[in-house]
């Protein structure tokens, strides 16, 4: 896939209106051809909850927009945005993943994962996106869902202001394991803006990481760079 330009953004932890106001600025100032979203875009989006879709009515309405005006958007979910589907994308071309996204940007095969497999008990991952789960949430309130995931959510809040150089070491070392012939990798999760090149099995690849919530990484003639959100 060939384009002039593009832009990854990740962990931004959309929560309140100035948060939302600030997102709606930077996609409307943006003229990148593709927009690619890597997880944790919102503070809390599950399940297609319509409570948490009214909250966040204005962001979704506009990348549907933008997804339906020619613009490439691409969402690969997070651990706070996940299990999405229906709602979310009706009516528009926003291309969803749940797990990772693979394809080739200027000739080069590229991956998008937004990294929390890496740190995240499996097993509770999938019990949290599984089909049982779904259905048991649709017997709940979505407003009930909404008020425990922001509170659930909020748990983890002083976490992201540290992140260990091991935990930098361990998503690294997952991403060459599981995607030896990848040679761009950007991920999320981290927190912490990356931007390098890694020799390893007689090979170099570059490794992105955005670094939101204050950072976003472009992508323009050939070239990448990490820049102010």
């Amino acid at each position: 896939m060939e384009m002039s330009k593009c832009v990854f953004l990740s962990d931004l932890h959309i929560e309140n209106d100035g948060d939302i106001d600030k997102f709606l600025k930077f996609i409307k100032r943006s003229n990148a051809d593709a927009i690619f979203l890597i997880g944790d875009i919102f503070e809390f989006l599950a399940y297609d909850n319509l409570e948490c879709m009214k909250k966040y009515e204005e962001v979704i309405k506009e990348l549907r927009d933008i997804s339906l005006k020619g613009r490439r958007v691409v969402f690969v979910e997070g651990n706070h945005d996940f299990a999405l589907n229906g709602r979310f994308v009706s009516g528009s071309k926003i291309e969803i993943s749940h797990r990772e996204y693979i394809f080739y940007l200027d000739g080069k095969k590229t991956v998008l994962v937004h990294g929390d497999v890496f740190f995240m008990n499996r097993v509770f991952r999938k019990i949290l996106r599984s089909s049982i789960t779904k259905k048991v949430v649709e017997t709940i309130p979505d407003r009930v869902i909404m008020k425990f995931g922001f509170w659930f959510s909020s748990l983890g809040k002083n976490k992201r202001k540290i992140v260990k150089n091991e935990m930098v070491e361990r998503q690294m070392k997952y991403l060459i394991e599981h995607y030896g012939d990848v040679e761009i990798f950007v991920s999320g999760h981290l927190h912490t803006p990356i931007l390098k090149r890694i020799f390893s099995g007689n090979r170099y690849f570059l490794w992105v990481n955005p670094g939101g919530p204050d950072n976003i990484c472009e992508y323009s003639n050939g070239e990448f760079s990490i820049k102010p959100y």
